[in-house]
């Protein structure tokens, strides 16, 4: 795959973040931040896929850096060009850029997401409704799903009628052992899969029914099988005459409106719309072309200038976009978490664990949370757009929400710097400790190095010797899998409809993603009776028990819900109605063009 390490963020922007955070600290008060400048940026020498080429659809060559072009100011004031034709998007590239669904994780299943479809579908306010499935039904023990697929859905390039052959066959990719989707390790639980036949799991009623008898009850089952996650259908037809050899050059085809046509590594995706009518929505433009652009300066000027028309904004610079006559769209669920991991928390009786790391104590984590200026943080750095993070993964609009949360947050995390300085003496740690904080700076938040940084001067001034390490998220990934990381890092994560999804992804300690914080009484027996069970209240209240322990253990540093935010040429985009999840650009095919 291929692996972009982002532009760190801008200098200027980390400069004045410290400085700000410093005169708080000694003074006490906060400043309003400093506009930010509109500039170019170094952008990415393009790498074309010609007919004929053969890289790997796992690993693909970097693109080499190289100078922008210089936009002035006479150029940001051009009046933006309207196209009828080809709607141009500007974004962040993927971690990797992969003609394979089941080769990247959730984070970058948005490149391909305009030619697959899924199962089932999330609309933009949340609500879950039929796609290739017509209709699902849920056994009492919520152990067995029976699933109506549509009829007369055909695959692009002629490979026949969508059935439920090419379900059984995406799952089967899915808990291959060299998928690295996001949720492979959930399918494999469920599916008892490689190890077993997928028929012992998989049945196939008819050409346009399939069954799922599951190993534990899944009363979610539906959000898995949505557009909110990563089970894109693949045509099976296809892949046994082409294999994965065939994506070595572009993906499979699928059923969506969209059809791939090209893509340069590094510098852009283009698709065209399918001919005549789609069966489930006819996009209003001809053309869809999705630049890869890892600086967020450039983005901005290519939207100034008509050379894109929508593109992923940060709240910093909002304000300037719209006073250059563009509109801001935010998503209509959150769409990411901002956090950071206190790494090395594993089951004292595993092998990975380290006592001497200071986290390990409860009062030096409750220490380092009650160091950070949450507000000041979400006003400096993302112009107060951030909605309070209480508990990863919950949400007071999610199962097993306490509404007493909320007040107990102010008394319990609340900024103190002189309480957390007393907690760090009654740890032992009157000197403070030496630290290394791993800076992940990802697609749905580039400005998260600026935040590290931040993080870090608020730990200083309590006495913390840091050191902010900017790095991938592949690596930690990595090592948090096998747990064998030991140092806080900064991360953003996606907004999951059901916290169960997300605290068997990272708290549990069989868990099948990373590992933030294990606890066999606090999380892996209340989790592993929450997987056993399909009583709605008792999972109710197994959900707020481990939520009640995440929070009253201090388990990690939770910072911010924020949405994804979207500016647009209001000359080319008339509207843009998206949930934001798991993370943008979705819903793509849905936007309206300027009549």
């Amino acid at each position: 795959m291929f692996h972009w390490k982002l532009v760190p963020s801008k200098l200027w922007l980390v400069i004045s973040l410290l400085s700000l955070v410093l005169l708080a600290v000694a003074c006490g008060t906060a400043a309003t931040p400093t506009p930010t400048p509109i500039a170019a940026a170094p952008t990415a020498k393009a790498t074309t896929i010609a007919v004929g080429a053969t890289p790997s659809p796992i690993l693909t060559p970097k693109a080499t850096p190289a100078p922008a072009p210089t936009f002035t100011p006479a150029a940001l004031a051009t009046p933006p060009k309207v196209s009828p034709v080809r709607l141009k998007i500007a974004v962040t590239p993927p971690t990797q850029e992969t003609n394979y669904p089941y080769h990247t994780p959730v984070s970058g299943i948005w490149q391909l997401s305009p030619m697959y479809e899924t199962l089932l579908r999330l609309t933009p306010s949340g609500e879950i409704g039929p796609m290739l499935a017509t209709s699902w039904e849920m056994s009492a023990d919520a152990k067995t799903w029976t699933i109506q697929l549509r009829r007369g859905v055909q695959w692009q390039e002629n490979w026949g009628e969508f059935a439920a052959r090419d379900v059984v066959h995406s799952l089967g990719r899915m808990t291959a052992e060299d998928a690295l989707s996001s949720q492979v390790g959930t399918w494999r639980a469920q599916l008892e899969a490689p190890k077993n036949p997928l028929g012992e799991r998989v049945a196939v009623a008819d050409p346009h029914q399939v069954i799922l008898r599951l190993a534990s009850p899944a009363p979610r089952l539906d959000q898995l099988l949505s557009s909110a996650w990563d089970l894109q259908i693949l045509s099976k037809a296809e892949f046994d005459a082409q294999g994965v050899a065939g994506l070595t050059t572009r993906p499979a085809p699928g059923t969506g409106p969209y059809k791939f046509v090209e893509r340069k590594l590094g510098s852009y995706l283009l698709y065209k719309r399918v001919e005549g009518k789609h069966w489930r929505v006819t996009p209003d433009f001809e053309e869809l072309q999705i630049f890869l652009v890892p600086e967020e300066g450039t983005r901005i000027a290519m939207l100034l200038t008509g050379e894109a028309d929508i593109t992923l904004v940060s709240p910093d610079l909002e304000r300037q976009a719209e006073s250059r006559g563009m509109k801001v769209i935010p998503s209509t669920l959150p769409s990411t978490g901002v956090m950071v991991v206190l790494a090395g928390n594993y089951l004292p009786t595993g092998p990975q664990y380290d006592p001497s790391a200071p986290w390990t104590k409860k009062k030096v984590r409750e220490a380092m949370n009650r160091a950070i200026n949450r507000d000041e943080l979400n006003k400096a750095l993302l112009a107060g757009r951030g909605e309070t993070q209480m508990v990863i993964w919950f949400d007071a609009s999610l199962p097993g929400w306490n509404p007493e949360w909320p007040e107990k947050f102010k008394e319990m995390y609340g900024y103190n710097p002189t309480r957390a300085r007393e907690l760090l003496a009654e740890s032992g740690y009157a000197k403070g400790f030496k630290m290394k904080l791993w800076s992940v700076a990802r697609s749905n938040l580039p400005q998260m190095n600026s935040v590290a940084e931040a993080i870090a001067v608020y730990w200083k001034a309590i006495g913390l010797d840091v050191e902010v390490a900017p790095t991938d998220y592949a690596p930690i990934r990595a090592k948090s899998r096998e747990a064998t990381l030991n140092d806080p890092w900064s991360y953003t994560t996606p907004f999951f409809l059901n916290p169960e999804d997300g605290l068997r992804a990272t708290f549990h300690s069989k868990g099948p993603a990373v590992r933030f914080f294990n606890s066999k009484e606090g999380i892996d027996e209340p989790i592993e009776k929450l997987l056993a069970s399909s009583d709605p209240k008792e999972r109710e209240r197994l959900l707020r028990e481990i939520g009640g322990f995440i929070f009253n253990d201090y388990t990690h540093v939770p910072l911010f819900w924020l949405k994804a935010t979207f500016a647009v040429n209001p000359k080319v985009v008339a509207e843009y109605a998206t949930h934001g999840v798991p993370i943008p650009p979705v819903q793509l095919e849905y936007i309206k063009a300027v009549r």
